[in-house]
């Protein structure tokens, strides 16, 4: 499962919603965005994002890609090492 960080890490720069977000874009000449597209673009994870866009968010929030797109649930534990190093979720299926 992957969340999507992009309110939040926005709200870390003290951005706040889809115009603030789009007029950064847009002065940045990496990305052309309009506000509804940015609006849409926090509100959730999109089905497919493009690599450029999601370059041009790192470079204009200052963050990495890991920042934006969590792998993992905050609600679960992340996988641990046991022995052997072999790695597992025990709350998996």
């Amino acid at each position: 499962m992957f969340e999507w960080k992009l309110k939040y890490v926005m709200a870390k720069k003290g951005l706040w919603n889809g115009k603030q977000l789009s007029e950064l874009l847009n002065k940045s000449k990496l990305v052309r965005i309009n506000e509804i597209m940015a609006d849409k673009l926090i509100e959730k994870l999109p089905v497919h994002i493009d690599t450029k866009m999601l370059i041009s968010l790192c470079e204009v929030l200052e963050c990495t890609p890991s920042d934006i797109l969590y792998k993992g649930s905050y609600n679960n534990p992340p996988s641990r090492p046991v022995a052997g190093g072999i790695i597992y979720n025990s709350n998996a299926n």
